[in-house]
């Protein structure tokens, strides 16, 4: 088992086709300058930029020369401002043709395929995260460095500002990265899951879950590798995960397997693991909302409202099981369901967020 490396990108699905990021120059990274490649899809013109409202960029309070935009309710960051203002890492994989954002446990790709640009962490596609290429300007959604890169904003509705800001509530704590990479006839497996770096009973407790189920992963595709005939193209297996929460003493680590065994696609599935820092337990969602029924109710009205207007879905929503599939954000809380679960596998993971503040919680764990 080897430390972090650079992340398998085998599964079709998950990629999206990609075809080189339109860019106005060069982007210089790591000391060299990104290719600029046309692509197939016509570039905006300065009559579309204009359709935009623009935002004020500060950073910790200093007001940056470069410009956000405002696009169907979102705040959209200049990449530039990524590398330059925010000092993130942005690498380019010319074989891939992928944008790596960050280089921490969560890191950012961005593709642009035949539906234009888009944004995974980690392999994983969540939501509506994607940028948008405005006059071969590449920007990425706030929301998304919200979520998963640390950061945190400050809105001024009345200047149309967004001061930006490095999360100081994050736990104090380090995640390592742990691979396993496999070959099994024919057929590749990937696996990447986190570790908290440390020895205490609690951490200890954390880590064999984490790396129990990962384990359990390899163990039944590896089997399932070895069972295929040779007449049968090769299958693809991936692992790999998301820190969607980590602070206030709770660590919120969202795994997704994407296993192809033939057919049009393959199938993904998802594991949400919250655990108390304090104690190393796995926490439950009535755990993190508490006994009052009517937090569990709130999100039920949410899901099942979100389910019946979608137009993929099968029906049959009744309620949540006893277990009800969710993951922490870092404001609020988003319920999920599987493909084929109540819609269409088109649907991929229906997502319904509920703000923390929505169930009268405004800071959820503190004492």
């Amino acid at each position: 088992m080897q430390k972090h490396t650079k992340a398998n990108r085998t599964s079709r699905l998950l990629r999206r086709e990609i075809t080189p990021i339109v860019l106005a120059a060069g982007l210089i990274v790591g000391g060299s300058t990104i290719p600029v490649t046309p692509t197939e899809a016509a570039t905006p013109t300065a009559h579309q930029l204009q359709a935009y409202d623009t935002v004020r960029l500060q950073v910790n309070g200093q007001t940056l020369d470069m410009q956000g935009l405002l696009s169907a309710g979102r705040t959209m960051i200049p990449l530039r401002a990524l590398s330059e203002a925010l000092d993130f890492s942005i690498s380019y994989d010319s074989e891939e043709q992928i944008y790596t954002i960050g280089s921490g446990v969560n890191q950012l790709q961005l593709t642009n395929g035949s539906y234009g640009p888009s944004m995974t962490v980690n392999n994983i596609y969540l939501g509506d995260y994607d940028p948008i290429n405005v006059e071969s300007r590449l920007y990425v959604s706030y929301r998304v460095l919200s979520d998963f890169l640390g950061l945190h904003g400050a809105w001024d509705n009345s200047t149309k500002t967004l001061n930006i800001v490095q999360d100081e509530q994050a736990n104090a704590i380090t995640l390592a990265t742990e691979t396993m990479n496999e070959s099994v006839n024919g057929s590749e497996i990937s696996i990447r899951y986190p570790q908290v770096e440390g020895d205490s009973m609690p951490t200890q407790r954390i880590n064999e879950t984490i790396q129990a189920q990962a384990e359990k992963y390899l163990q039944g595709v590896t089997e399932t590798a070895e069972e295929r005939p040779d007449d049968v193209r090769n299958y693809e297996f991936m692992h790999d995960f998301i820190v969607t929460y980590n602070q206030n003493g709770v660590l919120n680590v969202l795994t997704q397997d994407y296993n192809y065994v033939g057919g049009a696609h393959g199938i993904q599935s998802r594991t949400s693991l919250v655990f108390d820092l304090e104690s190393g337990k796995q926490l439950s969602l009535q755990d993190v909302v508490g006994a009052n029924t009517d937090y569990l109710q709130a999100l039920e009205d949410v899901a099942r409202t979100g389910l019946t207007e979608m137009d993929m879905y099968l029906g049959e929503f009744a309620g949540f099981d006893e277990d009800p599939q969710f993951y922490l954000k870092r404001d609020g809380i988003v319920m999920y369901f599987a493909p084929y679960e109540y819609t269409a596998y088109a649907a991929g993971f229906p997502e319904f967020y509920v703000p923390f503040g929505d169930l009268g919680i405004q800071m959820p764990f503190e004492d």
